[in-house]
């Protein structure tokens, strides 16, 4: 029952949201989240809610496309824990990406998020994000399990 909570997981939530994110579909990744979403960013001391985030969130990417910079995120997991209504997932996110420049570097850091199943699907209601102090590396993002690799955890 685990994987398919956690394959939904993917096709509702994870995917999209790469997908989005990679396009500058602003509007579409915002449509993951749910109205009482929180968003913490630890290293930076910031929380806010959605009516804070998405702001911020628009202003972001139509800044990156004025710049002509390209970023793609991706998701390695560490926990996952779905039941049917709720899931918790802990893991490790890579962004990369380029600009008229050439390419940047890799970024690393932690998240872990909590999402619920709605009408429309599953949506995330807390995202925590942290780089550890800039101590998360590519290491740590290879030893977590990928995105599709669902039969690695235990049901919630």
């Amino acid at each position: 029952m685990t994987d398919k909570l956690l394959q939904e997981l993917n096709n509702d939530a994870w995917l999209p949201f790469s997908q989005a994110f990679a396009d500058g579909d602003v509007e579409r990744y915002l449509e993951l989240y749910a109205p009482d979403f929180t968003w913490i960013q630890a290293q930076r001391r910031i929380i806010m809610g959605f009516d804070e985030y998405a702001p911020l969130t628009r202003k972001s990417f139509v800044d990156r496309a004025a710049r002509g910079v390209s970023v793609q995120i991706a998701f390695r997991f560490v926990e996952r824990i779905a039941s049917g209504e709720l899931a918790s997932e802990r893991g490790v996110f890579q962004l990369s990406g380029s600009a008229p420049d050439g390419p940047r570097p890799q970024i690393y850091g932690r998240f872990h998020t909590v999402a619920r199943r709605t009408g429309e699907g599953w949506r995330f209601v807390v995202d925590y994000e942290s780089d550890d102090g800039g101590t998360v590396t590519a290491a740590d993002f290879e030893a977590a399990l990928p995105l599709d690799d669902v039969t690695g955890f235990e049901p919630g």
